[in-house]
């Protein structure tokens, strides 16, 4: 078994029991709601016309600054991210929605 799976498969089972449907998505959020990234998820923002946020092996285009923010940032408020585009609010949500990103308790 090799350590990159290894690391899919314990984030797997972590969220098996959340159903997809109980988390929450951008729009059940204000801007106070602080943010994390799931441990073992790795995040990278790569410059370009238009930017990528990578996402655990899948790339996804979007503003450099969002890019950035969420992958220099463990921990972050969703007010730091600023005005969000449509783009930006489904790749939330999809972050949201797969348990890359939670709510922090």
């Amino acid at each position: 078994l090799d350590a990159g799976f290894q690391l899919e498969a314990e984030r797997e089972t972590e969220f098996d029991d959340e159903p997809e449907e109980a988390r929450p998505s951008f729009e059940e959020l204000d801007g106070n709601t602080v943010l994390c990234r799931h441990p073992a998820s790795r995040f990278a923002a790569l410059a370009g016309d238009p930017a990528n946020l990578a996402v655990d092996g899948e790339l996804y285009p979007c503003t450099l600054a969002f890019a950035t923010t969420l992958a220099d940032s463990h921990r972050f408020e969703l007010a730091e991210l600023g005005v969000l585009d449509k783009r930006e609010q489904a790749l939330l949500n999809t972050l949201l929605r797969n348990g890359s990103l939670a709510p922090y308790i």
